[in-house]
């Protein structure tokens, strides 16, 4: 969730990023901005996907196989 109390999303994409153990996790940003330069933003941190809130809960799940069926970097 990109507006995560205490540490931001981008805080925490950027701390995840920067340490070795993580840094080839895949990331799926949720976040109820969904304007388009929000959207922009969000996905130049290099994150996998974006969704925003409301989850469709059909099409998430459809997202996650995607990304898990996907070679790491």
């Amino acid at each position: 969730d990109m507006q995560m109390p205490i540490m931001n999303g981008f805080e925490c994409i950027q701390m995840l990023r920067e340490n070795e153990k993580t840094a080839d996790i895949k990331i799926i940003a949720v976040t109820s901005f969904a304007m388009e330069e929000e959207k922009t933003r969000i996905l130049e941190t290099g994150i996998e996907a974006f969704v925003s809130k409301p989850i469709d809960t059909r099409e998430f799940p459809k997202i996650v196989e995607r990304l898990l069926k996907r070679k790491t970097k």
